[in-house]
């Protein structure tokens, strides 16, 4: 589309987790991470800059070009909007997370700070995810993948659950225990409330079949009661097991209070582009009151929708104004 004349590229070469090598226009090129261009002898200069972008949570790309650092490329992954809420439910089950990622320590730590993760291992080179896996489980704990790229694959089989998201590599996907559908963080949590209610009734359903079984059988082979007296016990524990498998829904349930939601929209003239209103999405994200955010950077407009008495609008103007964007009086 630009009409730019690209060279041809040779002896290409690609180095997992670091970067890639390769010759054009018989130059020497290389793009990778910081550390790698530095373990490959070239002197960038650029640890400061990179280490700003970093702590903003962007990945920085270093391009180095004859043996000279050229540039670089800061990347930046929008955390999910459900993000936080999935890690605060978890720590509420009792289950402490934990961040694996190829990205750089400065990076993780800012990416885990907005969602409320303590623990963070970083900078692990794809292959050894599932060692650091396995080196978990050897301290006693049992662990639980979460991951949707074909790097986590290792450790997603490694696990002891495997959770793959809906909308991830079809890899990992395989390699997975339990697939989510769809993006939602959230979902990994409801998929183990699912469980354990499922498991818990298992045991419920086991416990009353022997009760029945393995008092009347005996019973009745030993002679003390009737044959069809064990009969009936047999029926019994079948009839037990089907209501109590289905008791929820023979129980009517009592209807939830329906949740009164509010939208506004408000006018931000400090937007000029997707990203401003992905930043704002973000922050606003991580309200209670809020329950979505939509934006049009066109019309430098953001619609909220929000939870009635929780604080409100002026809740979500000070969450914007706290980014350094500004809010037009209505």
């Amino acid at each position: 589309m630009k009409g730019l004349q690209l060279e041809r590229v040779e002896d290409f070469d690609a180095i997992s987790g670091k970067g890639v090598r390769a010759r054009v226009a018989g130059k020497p090129i290389l793009v990778g991470t910081l550390r790698f261009l530095e373990e490959s002898g070239i002197e960038t200069g650029l640890g400061q800059p990179v280490a700003t972008r970093e702590e903003r949570a962007q990945t920085v790309i270093v391009v180095g070009i004859d043996g000279r650092a050229a540039g670089f490329i800061a990347l930046a992954d929008t955390v999910k909007p459900d993000a936080a809420e999935a890690i605060a439910r978890f720590r509420a089950a009792g289950i402490e997370p934990i961040m694996i990622t190829g990205d750089n320590e400065r990076t993780a730590r800012a990416v885990a700070e907005q969602v409320g993760i303590t623990e963070v291992l970083a900078q692990v080179l794809p292959q050894d995810k599932a060692a650091r896996v396995r080196e978990l489980q050897r301290q006693g704990k049992r662990v639980a993948m979460v991951g949707d790229g074909i790097n986590d694959a290792p450790a997603l089989m490694q696990a002891d659950v495997g959770i793959a998201i809906g909308a991830g590599t079809d890899i990992a996907i395989e390699a997975a225990d339990v697939v989510l559908v769809g993006e939602r963080l959230t979902a990994a949590v409801d998929a183990y409330h699912v469980a354990r209610r499922t498991y818990g009734k298992t045991v419920q359903n086991l416990s009353l079949a022997f009760s029945f079984n393995g008092i009347g059988v005996p019973l009745a082979t030993t002679g003390l009661v009737m044959p069809v007296w064990a009969m009936i016990a047999m029926a019994a524990s079948v009839t037990t097991v089907l209501l109590n498998s289905f008791w929820g829904r023979l129980i009517p349930q009592r209807k939830r209070p329906e949740q009164n939601l509010e939208q506004v929209t408000l006018t931000v003239p400090s937007i000029h582009c997707t990203g401003c209103v992905t930043k704002i999405r973000d922050e606003l994200s991580k309200l209670p009151v809020v329950v979505a955010v939509d934006g049009d950077p066109h019309s430098k407009q953001v619609v909220v929708t929000m939870r009635n008495g929780d604080g409100g609008r002026a809740t979500v103007e000070e969450a914007i104004t706290r980014i350094g964007h500004i809010v037009a009086e209505q």
